[in-house]
């Protein structure tokens, strides 16, 4: 059975290969190795500049920081596209790799470093996290409108069938069915709009 599902899982990653697609990272100018990469805000390793890298189709955001150079580059990526993003940097004449030189500043100059790539990364991270909160908020708020929605309508099912009640009139004696329905009518259009 486990090798009746690895196979099948086999079948499936081979028919979904083609469809992923990848996103290639050069630089022009500059050692790979000297500045600090990221692909929307995730750290790319030098060891992987030039090679393919699997993306989600959609828009990326690939940035380079050297020195004080900064460079940005978005890129719309297809399903089973490959996507090569080229960008060009400057050697920084006498200074060693990124790890020495970003995140510390010469006088009189505000070089972006580790520290920004870390800001624009948790930034991401923080509109992701809001966006799965919405989401979630939004879910929760549909299923509690259906759930009372569903409700409501049995309410009013027992007061369309309820002798007390003609014409959308019901007597004294049947209000708390009435505000039990307007309750849940309320609820359900609250939980829609949410």
């Amino acid at each position: 059975m486990q090798k009746q599902a690895q196979e099948d899982a086999q079948t499936e990653l081979n028919a979904l290969s083609p469809r992923i697609p990848n996103l290639v990272v050069q630089i022009e100018g500059a050692p790979a190795s000297d500045p600090a990469i990221t692909v929307d805000g995730e750290s790319l390793s030098s060891a992987l500049i030039g090679e393919r890298r699997p993306v989600n189709p959609g828009r990326h955001t690939v940035l380079g920081v050297l020195g004080s150079q900064r460079v940005k580059s978005d890129v719309e990526v297809g399903e089973g596209q490959q996507k090569t993003v080229v960008l060009k940097l400057h050697a920084v004449a006498g200074k060693g790799p990124a790890s020495n030189s970003i995140g510390k500043p010469t006088a009189g100059t505000s070089a972006p470093g580790k520290d920004e790539l870390t800001a624009e990364s948790n930034r991401q991270s923080s509109y992701r996290t809001a966006g799965f909160i919405g989401i979630g908020a939004g879910a929760a708020g549909v299923a509690v409108g259906a759930v009372a929605g569903v409700l409501a309508m049995g309410k009013k099912s027992d007061i369309d069938k309820n002798p007390n009640c003609v014409a959308n009139q019901c007597l004294p004696s049947e209000r708390d069915l009435v505000e039990s329905y307007n309750r849940l009518r309320t609820i359900s259009t609250i939980g829609f709009v949410a």
